[in-house]
């Protein structure tokens, strides 16, 4: 983010206070003698939810996302379906640039997760089932 008199600030995996913080002291002295600085989320990156679901896809992350409402987003699971064998939550970071082979051999040595896990911005869910 390029922000007016400090030029470019990084904020992957800064928290709203550590980036507040960062700002203040950066105007502090030069520009102000005691900044105050108030940060506010507009839009999060989507979440993602793949496989045996209704409608497959990119929703919107709202805080306080669970991967079992992040499923009820996609419309639940397909009722053909009668089980689930695994549902499977990746990080952004781990599956960028990963072919769908690759995806398929990584969620094979990820521990599936319980339906209460807390999803963040970017994560993706795959829930893989079988006829049986």
């Amino acid at each position: 983010m390029d922000y007016p008199y400090l030029g470019n600030l990084t904020l992957k995996n800064k928290t709203l206070s550590e980036l507040r913080n960062m700002i203040v002291t950066g105007l502090r002295g030069d520009y102000l003698v005691d900044p105050k600085v108030t940060i506010n989320i507009v839009k999060y990156r989507n979440i993602y939810v793949n496989g045996v679901v209704n409608s497959p896809g990119g929703y919107e992350y709202q805080p306080g996302l669970t991967v079992q409402k992040a499923i009820a987003l996609a419309g639940g699971f397909l009722a053909k379906y009668r089980k689930t064998r695994g549902i499977y939550l990746t990080k952004e970071e781990e599956t960028e640039g990963l072919s769908q082979s690759q995806i398929e051999e990584l969620l094979k040595g990820k521990h599936e997760v319980e339906l209460n896990e807390t999803v963040h911005p970017g994560d993706t869910i795959y829930v893989v089932s079988s006829f049986w």
